[in-house]
């Protein structure tokens, strides 16, 4: 009797975890893989489009172009939100793409200083002064923040003068971060990362014409070809409710 009792707890056992686990109850779920300078509102987006479907987001975040690296190596993820164009083309070449990537948002590129530094930059030609020792920026191998920086001073003959100042970090939060931990006396970083944080000034030194725009696609890529998800997300993010959220960190519509 006793082994017939076990037998029937285990068999019923397999029925319910078979059962749960084929239920079209499942909770629906996306892989979204984003730059770091989305950090802030994209947390409170996802907050308002989990509230509003029954779609949960799992969202990593880091620097765009290992993100993009990390997709073409295999990495499950279903959206791309990339803060450059470049790690969106290296995947296009791979074939990697379910469409054409659309821009959703704009930026701007800007040195940030602590609020306890001392620090008065009227011109870009500054950093080059004694008193700044250590200037962060994202790699530029690795982050389109570190890319555009890069454009900038080499656009504007200062690259080869700064460059013994510079310190790499692994992306624009890391940099910005230096600053923050006094790790570094300035750094470039997008204009809302600066504002978003409560210990860095934003100084709004540099040109816009010396570096590419700063334009984030948005990017749906190959797996499932049927799966609406992605395309509900992606209309959601080009929405009022989202481009609200984004306008309120900073951030341009396109």
């Amino acid at each position: 009797m006793k082994t017939s009792i076990k037998t029937v707890t285990v068999v019923l056992t397999l029925f319910l975890v078979t059962s749960c686990f084929y239920s079209g109850n499942q909770p629906k779920e996306l892989l979204v893989f984003a730059a770091a300078s989305l950090t802030w509102p994209l947390e409170e987006v996802k907050a308002g489009f989990e509230k509003e479907t029954d779609i949960k987001l799992i969202i990593s975040y880091g620097a765009s172009q290992s993100l993009a690296q990390q997709i073409a190596s295999g990495a499950p993820a279903d959206i791309f939100l990339s803060a450059g164009e470049f790690p969106v083309t290296f995947l296009e070449e791979r074939g990697i793409l379910r469409e054409s990537p659309t821009p959703f948002l704009r930026n701007r590129l800007v040195v940030g200083v602590s609020d306890t530094r001392e620090l008065s930059l009227r011109s870009i030609e500054e950093l080059s002064n004694p008193t700044i020792e250590r200037i962060a920026i994202a790699d530029p191998m690795l982050a389109p923040a570190g890319r555009y920086a890069q454009e900038a001073l080499k656009a504007l003959d200062l690259w080869e003068i700064l460059l013994p100042k510079i310190v790499f970090a692994a992306d624009v939060r890391t940099a910005l971060a230096y600053v923050e931990s006094n790790n570094a006396d300035v750094a470039f970083v997008y204009a809302t990362d600066a504002d978003a944080s409560k210990s860095v000034v934003s100084v709004d030194i540099v040109p816009a014409t010396s570096h590419s725009p700063i334009i984030y696609p948005l990017v749906i890529l190959v797996r499932d070809s049927t799966d609406p998800l992605p395309s509900i997300f992606s209309k959601y993010l080009k929405g009022p409710d989202a481009q609200k959220i984004f306008s309120k960190f900073g951030f341009d519509s396109p």
